[in-house]
């Protein structure tokens, strides 16, 4: 008798083997909960898994794992967000999510939400700062749509960094550079931003 891999679905939909959480490779196909290989034939079947399994799972997605962030209440931060960072570049978007068609109101709020964290991230960097305001509502949310965890990686608060009297909070090297991973992404995917130079 033929012994199948378990596989699973991590959180951002990536079809994944469920004990160690590695992505599965593209070539492999799924109908139902059943996997077929390169050739066509079964190679395994899709489960819930254990707790532990699904515990694996979520940490190998995220690259290390998320905690919660010091600097902000009901924010999150990587255990590892160079590595987060680097595997938001490298997702190509092959979600088997399935979410509710999103709203005119849902996209308009999560578009705002992100350029107001610009206001964070790169606010010192007034070229990124124009390409972020100026990414669309309905682009940014296909693109979230495509690749969660480039918004997470984006979100990050673990290098936010609270001011001298501990009243305000700001940005750092790595939100600005999770910032231009962002831009990275969106500009991949749909051209350029052109921005107005300043003299």
């Amino acid at each position: 008798m033929a012994k199948f891999t378990k596989f699973g679905w991590n959180q951002y939909g990536e079809l994944v083997y469920r004990n160690t959480g590695r992505v599965a490779p593209e070539t492999y196909t799924v109908r139902g909960s059943t996997v077929y290989g390169n050739n066509g034939r079964k190679i395994g079947q899709i489960g819930k898994g254990t707790a532990k399994q699904q515990a694996t799972i979520r940490k190998a997605a995220t690259a290390g794992g998320r905690t919660a962030a010091r600097s902000k209440a009901g924010r999150f931060s990587f255990n590892n967000i160079r590595k987060a960072r680097e595997k938001a570049l490298r997702t190509q978007g092959r979600l088997q999510l399935v979410t509710p068609k999103p709203t005119k109101q849902m996209k308009k709020n999560f578009g705002k939400s992100v350029r107001n964290m610009a206001l964070l991230s790169v606010k010192d960097d007034p070229v990124a700062y124009q390409k972020i305001q100026q990414m669309t509502d309905d682009q940014l949310y296909q693109l979230y749509t495509e690749n969660e965890l480039i918004f997470d990686v984006y979100f990050d608060y673990g290098n936010v960094v609270t001011d001298d009297k501990g009243k305000g909070i700001s940005g750092s090297r790595e939100t600005a550079k999770n910032a231009q991973a962002l831009i990275d992404v969106y500009e991949n995917k749909y051209g350029a931003i052109l921005i107005q130079s300043t003299l």
